[in-house]
């Protein structure tokens, strides 16, 4: 009987263990990442309160420890990202007790990838200028500009037109380049001698199937031959009838709508489709707004997210990993992408206005027969493709085992 007592003790000790509560933080653009964040509110003295950034809320939660979950409540209003929110194995849950990030119920929290572009002044008719060089933009060429979270289009020649066909509307090239026909092709107007440079210029070009777009910087114009060169090779021969236009280009800004950025003097030029008023002008800087690696048992629900240089969630290699009831929108390549790992969900959102597609599934194992158990269901997933226009879909799945089911698209 002398061995009991002590085992009772470790019995009590578990079961405390289990029961105890989990760590709960919260978020506020009204908070503070100096105070405990424990408070869904600043206190009346304003000594305490809600932390102010997602990242502070993620520190919290690993001081305090995930034996039995945690939770993070974050409250309404406009978060602006330059980075994705990181997070791992140490930021993980267990079976029946994850950890769960989502926003206070009825509330509406945007986590936007990118800061808003302000100070703008006039620069010629209608277009105005603004400088970015405190925005930290990415050394790759941006693509996209929102305007009240609609997506703006690169200066462009033709122009999109007015049909809302995804395309607009286009060139068509004039002749192959004998000796360099993946490189270079004839065209039948002189317009790119009237450009002062090429700095930034491409091609979106249907080079020789229907089912093939790609999108190459431009290298030179010979105007006595009307012949484009690419700065690469194509995958595919450029052929005669095949349609294009050129984007990227400040001649080329003149209808509403249209953008361009001098990424050299960190000067956006920009021609609003409605007066500036208070709206948000909002060039992206992140890459994607949530970065999972390897974290399990764990759930972010209830967001609207948008405007990111790729996808707006990526889970790579992750375990019983749910995205939920959330809206995605305006992302420079897919909405979610669920990569490896098993049993992660997409359900219940959303997700429209990406540059490529909606959900990616990845996962199992084909040479064993490994099913990975991933799902996308409960979707709604409309207007993808709005960059890249080939062999962009709904749902991307690969690999084994996973399920699509119940989604509109």
């Amino acid at each position: 009987m002398r061995h009991t007592a002590p085992l009772v003790l470790a019995l009590l000790a578990c079961a405390a263990a289990l029961a105890a509560e989990p760590p709960v933080f919260h978020v506020s653009p009204a908070g503070n990442d100096a105070w405990s964040g424990t408070l869904a509110e600043p206190n009346a003295d304003g000594t305490d309160g809600p932390f102010a950034g997602l990242v502070r809320a993620r520190d919290a939660l690993r001081a305090a420890g995930l034996e039995n979950g945690g939770m993070v409540y974050v409250h309404a209003g406009v978060y602006h990202l330059t980075e994705p929110l990181q997070l791992g194995p140490e930021d993980s849950g267990r079976v029946g007790r994850p950890v769960v990030w989502q926003s206070w119920p009825g509330e509406t929290v945007r986590l936007v990838g990118g800061k808003p572009v302000t100070g703008f002044t006039p620069h010629g008719g209608e277009i105005l200028k603004a400088d970015v060089s405190g925005l930290k933009l990415p050394k790759q060429t941006v693509r996209q500009l929102f305007f009240n979270s609609q997506r703006q289009i690169p200066a462009r020649w033709p122009n999109k037109g007015g049909d809302d066909m995804p395309g607009g509307q286009w060139a068509f090239v004039a002749a192959s380049v004998e000796d360099a026909r993946s490189s270079r092709f004839v065209v039948n107007t002189d317009r790119p001698a009237a450009w002062k440079s090429l700095e930034g210029a491409e091609v979106s070009i249907w080079p020789n199937y229907n089912w093939w777009q790609t999108i190459a910087p431009v290298k030179g114009f010979d105007a006595a031959a009307k012949t484009v060169e690419l700065a690469a090779e194509l995958p595919y021969t450029i052929e005669p009838g095949r349609r294009f236009f050129f984007q990227n280009i400040l001649e080329e800004l003149d209808t509403p709508g249209e953008w361009w950025l001098d990424e050299a003097a960190n000067t956006l030029y920009f021609w609003p489709p409605a007066p500036l008023g208070d709206g948000e002008v909002i060039l992206p800087a992140a890459e994607n707004l949530v970065r999972m690696e390897c974290a399990a048992h764990l759930a972010w629900m209830g967001f609207t997210m948008e405007a990111t240089l790729g996808d707006a969630v990526t889970v790579s290699n992750g375990d019983a990993v749910l995205v939920a009831r959330s809206v995605v929108r305006n992302t420079g390549a897919y909405g979610v992408s669920i990569l490896d790992g098993t049993g992660c969900r997409v359900a219940g959102c959303d997700i429209y206005a990406t540059g490529r597609g909606g959900v990616v599934l990845r996962g199992g194992d084909r040479k064993t027969l490994t099913p990975a158990g991933h799902m996308a269901e409960n979707n709604h997933i409309h207007h993808f493709g709005d960059i890249y226009q080939t062999y962009e879909t709904a749902v991307n799945i690969s690999g084994v085992g996973n399920r699509i089911a119940h989604n509109l698209i």
